[in-house]
């Protein structure tokens, strides 16, 4: 009896002094997001393409893809689907992220033609971890939003072993002897038909504008996207202009896509990329 009452004044001293009742619950730790390792809505990265199919192993396609990069505090997304590509700034949203590419372009529509272009995409995952990548854009003559395709893509991971070109391109590739000049590739450059290749081989060239500073310069070369050629340097500084050049085999029927993407270290500092060049050829 001693005992028991002993332990009831224990215990009462313990209540007193704000020890935790039968009553309280103790917090327990917040349960691990299992998409996160997949992919974290909250800071998206990485390279993405579209799965197709719905089987559990869905077949991939390269010519819709997405690459999240982070610049300063800005979440850029580097959006290509075939031909096309945009550059896309994000804003986080409760539920999702919406990405922009900036203010419509009404010049056309200003002269009576129908404009449709995309200007915004959507990044959301569901509660079983798929990825959705939905693609709107704004019709410029009366301002109705529509979703290209009417529905979301579900997106894989690339992968560390495959690179791919994502960026806008601010010139064009060209190739053949006229393009040895900046001024002849000038004139070459945006044909309203892709120029026609024949042979085994052939040579593209890109120029771009010299930045300032003592410079070393290097580039990736794509083919339809992928990249087949990294750090070349078949580069020449021809005055106020750079010459970028690839020799390559083209024994591949068909229209191709060429592009390239430039990088140049200045006095010392960083490698940075400081343009991006593509061009449509028809290889016969």
């Amino acid at each position: 009896m001693r005992r028991f009452l002993t332990c009831l004044l224990v215990c009462a001293g313990m209540t007193l002094a704000g020890c935790p009742t039968e009553e309280e619950v103790v917090d327990e730790a917040p349960t691990p997001d299992p998409c996160k390792s997949f992919l974290d809505l909250d800071a998206p990265s990485g390279n993405w393409m579209w799965a197709k199919g719905t089987s559990s192993v869905p077949e991939p396609d390269t010519n819709y893809r997405v690459s999240f990069q982070n610049e300063g505090d800005v979440l850029k997304a580097y959006y290509v689907h075939d031909l096309e590509r945009f550059e896309l700034t994000g804003t986080r949203r409760p539920d999702d992220w919406l990405f922009e590419s900036g203010p419509l372009d009404t010049s056309r529509a200003a002269k009576g033609q129908t404009v449709k272009k995309e200007v915004h995409a959507y990044l959301s995952m569901d509660e079983v971890c798929h990825v959705h990548w939905t693609v709107g854009y704004t019709n410029v003559t009366d301002g109705v939003e529509e979703i290209k395709d009417g529905k979301a893509k579900s997106m894989a991971p690339v992968g560390d072993q495959t690179v791919f070109s994502y960026r806008p391109c601010d010139s064009g590739v060209v190739s053949g002897s006229g393009s040895g000049s900046y001024e002849s590739a000038k004139a070459m450059m945006n044909p309203a038909e892709p120029p026609v290749l024949t042979g085994a081989k052939a040579t593209f060239v890109a120029w771009t504008d010299a930045p300032a500073g003592d410079c070393s310069y290097s580039f990736d070369y794509f083919w339809d996207g992928l990249r087949t050629g990294e750090a070349l340097h078949t580069v020449k500084k021809s005055g106020k202009h750079i010459k970028w050049s690839h020799k390559a085999s083209i024994n591949f029927i068909g229209s191709h896509e060429v592009s390239m993407e430039m990088y140049a270290s200045c006095d010392g500092g960083p490698q940075e990329v400081i343009a991006a060049a593509c061009g449509v050829f028809l290889i016969m």
